[in-house]
C-alpha cells in the first residue's frame, strides 16, 4: 500500500458549488475603521442571478448561473459527477486568474483529476487512476494547487503502471494546462521503501516540499531539480511530523533522542538543524508556526514536584496513545530565531488548543481545570477537563479574557478561527454531540446554527471570515 498517513482529511462531497460575493459579501461588519458605512450599509442595487446554462464536460455535469441571490452572493457554477464523490482539500481549487477550478474525485471505483472553467466553456480530465490500482491502493493522485501562470500541479504517487517509470515506485510531479493537453512530468522522485507523509506546494517559491519516511526534499518546479534537504530523520512509528513555515524557509519538529530532546528548527536552504526549545526543566511539544512565519508557539509542561526527568512520566502533562494531549500548564512564544517573546499561562488552570489568528498578530487558547483524574491510567483514559475561559494574547504577551465559556463545556475543543483583531473566536466542542459556537468580546458565547452532528474534520478549512463544515444528513450524504 502506498497510501500515506495524513492529518489533513479530504472532505467527501457529492457535488461542488462555487459562489461569488458581490457588494461586500455577506456584510458582517457594521462600520469601517473611520466609522464610514461599510458596503453592507450602503444602498444595494438589484442583483439578478446569472443565466442558467447546462452542459456535460468530460463526464462532469456542469450548471453555470441560476439559483437565487442571497446577501449579495450569486451562484457561478455547480459540478456534479453522478455516483461520484469529490475529495476537497483546502487551498487547491481556484486558479490564480479566477477562471478555473481543479478537483479530484472518485467515480465508479476509480480516481480522476479534472480542471473546469467556471463559466462552463470548457474543461478536461487531466489524469485518472485505473480501477485495479485504485482498489489495491498502489497508486493515487494528489492535487497540490496551481502555479502562478495557471498550470495545475499534481502528483501520481505509487507504483507507476505506465510511462517512463513503469513498474517503479515513487512520486511523479506533474503540471498540466487546464484546457487540456498532455500533462508534463516535472520531476521523478523514487520512493522504493517507506511512505509519503506530506507533499506541499508553495507557489510563491515555485517549489514543492516532500516529507518521505526519514527524509525531506525540495523540488524546483521551474527546472525539475530535486534537492535533499535532510535525511536520517526519525520515524517514531509515523508520528514524526515536521511543520513547514509559510515561506518554505524552515521546518520545526520534535526530537526524542538520547542527546536531542525538544523542538528543533531546520533551515531548508543550508540543511542546518539547531535547537529551538530543548526540553529539560520543561517538556516542550507541539510547535505551531504563525501564519507569517515569524513566530512559533509551543506547549511547555514543567517537571512534577520531586522529579528530575527526562522521561515523559516526570512531567506535568497528559500522555495519550500517540503523544501528549494538547494541554499543559503553559506555553511559550518565541521568534523563529529562538528569541523568547512571552510566556502564556492562567493561574491554577491548564491551557489548551492554541490557535493563531490569520494575520499572525494574535492567538487564542482555552483554559480550564481537571475535574476528574484518570481512572485506569490507560493511554485512552483521558482525564475530564472543564473548560472555563477563552483567552486572546498578542505578540507582546498581553493576555485578556475574551469570554467565559458556558458551564459544562468539557471534552475535546477545537478553535476554528480567530478574528484578525482577536475579538471573536469560532470554536467546536466535541462530545456526545458536536456543536459549533461563536465567542465575541464582551458577550456570552452563542451556539451557531443550533443543530448537532457536525463532522470532526481537522483542520477545518477557513476562508476569510468563513469556515467550511460538513454535516451528515443521511446514511451517506453530506
Amino acid at each position: 500500500m502506498f497510501l500515506r498517513k495524513q492529518t489533513l482529511k479530504a472532505i467527501p462531497v457529492l457535488f461542488l458549488v462555487v459562489t461569488l460575493a458581490l457588494l461586500g459579501g455577506c456584510g458582517r461588519q457594521t462600520a469601517g475603521p473611520d466609522n464610514t458605512p461599510t458596503p453592507s450599509e450602503q444602498p444595494r442595487q438589484q442583483i439578478e442571478p446569472l443565466p442558467e446554462k447546462r452542459a456535460e464536460i468530460a463526464g462532469v455535469q456542469v450548471t453555470t448561473g441560476g439559483g437565487s441571490v442571497r446577501d449579495g452572493v450569486i451562484n457561478l457554477a455547480r459540478f456534479t459527477i453522478p455516483g461520484g464523490t469529490f475529495n476537497y482539500t483546502p487551498g487547491t481549487l481556484a486558479s490564480p486568474d479566477g477562471r478555473w477550478i481543479a478537483f479530484s474525485a472518485t467515480d465508479r471505483g476509480t480516481q480522476g483529476l479534472w480542471a473546469m472553467a467556471l463559466d462552463g466553456s470548457g474543461g478536461s480530465l487531466l489524469a485518472r487512476v485505473g480501477e485495479k490500482e485504485h482498489e489495491a491502493g498502489t497508486l493515487l493522485l494528489e492535487l497540490l494547487g496551481w502555479t502562478g501562470d495557471n498550470r495545475v500541479v499534481f502528483t501520481r504517487q505509487g507504483t507507476q503502471p505506465d510511462g517512463p517509470h513503469k513498474g517503479e515506485r515513487g512520486i511523479s510531479l506533474m503540471t498540466a494546462q487546464p484546457d487540456g493537453g498532455e500533462p508534463q512530468e516535472v520531476c521523478w522522485l523514487p520512493v522504493p521503501n517507506g511512505m509519503v507523509h506530506q507533499v506541499k506546494l508553495l507557489p510563491d517559491k515555485e517549489s514543492v516540499f516532500v516529507h518521505l519516511t526519514g527524509a525531506l526534499w525540495r523540488i524546483d518546479i521551474t527546472n525539475g531539480r530535486r534537492t535533499l534537504i535532510k535525511d536520517g530523520l526519525p520515524i517514531y512509528d509515523g508520528l514524526f511530523i515536521p511543520r513547514l513555515s509559510p515561506d518554505g524557509g524552515y521546518y520545526v519538529y520534535e526530537l526524542y533522542e538520547p542527546r536531542q530532546r525538544g523542538i528543533y528548527i531546520l533551515d531548508t536552504e543550508s540543511g542546518e538543524e539547531k535547537a529551538l526549545a530543548p526540553s529539560g526543566a520543561t517538556w516542550n511539544f507541539y510547535p505551531r508556526i504563525s501564519p507569517d512565519g515569524r513566530h512559533v508557539v509551543y506547549y511547555a509542561a514543567p517537571l512534577k514536584t520531586g522529579k528530575t526527568g527526562p522521561g515523559i512520566e516526570d512531567y506535568d502533562l497528559i500522555p495519550m496513545e500517540d503523544g501528549p494531549a494538547s494541554v499543559a500548564a503553559g506555553a511559550e512564544l518565541v521568534t523563529a530565531g529562538g528569541r523568547k517573546v512571552a510566556g502564556l499561562s492562567v493561574q491554577s488552570e491548564k491551557i489548551g488548543d492554541i490557535a493563531w489568528a490569520a494575520n499572525g498578530k494574535s492567538l487564542a487558547f482555552v483554559s480550564g481545570r481537571i475535574i476528574k483524574e484518570r481512572s485506569t491510567g490507560g493511554a485512552l483514559d483521558f482525564p475530564q477537563i472543564e473548560w472555563r475561559s477563552l483567552w486572546v494574547a498578542d505578540l507582546g504577551g498581553h493576555t485578556s479574557k475574551l469570554a467565559t465559556l458556558p458551564a459544562g463545556t468539557a471534552g475535546n475543543i477545537q478553535l476554528l478561527r480567530v478574528g484578525p483583531g482577536g475579538r471573536e473566536v469560532l470554536y467546536q466542542v466535541f462530545g456526545e454531540e458536536n456543536t459549533l459556537w461563536l465567542a465575541r468580546e464582551g458577550r456570552e458565547p452563542v451556539q451557531v446554527m443550533p443543530q448537532t452532528g457536525w463532522d470532526a474534520t481537522y483542520p477545518v478549512p477557513v476562508y476569510g471570515e468563513d469556515v467550511f463544515l460538513s454535516r451528515r444528513v443521511g446514511e451517506q450524504d453530506y
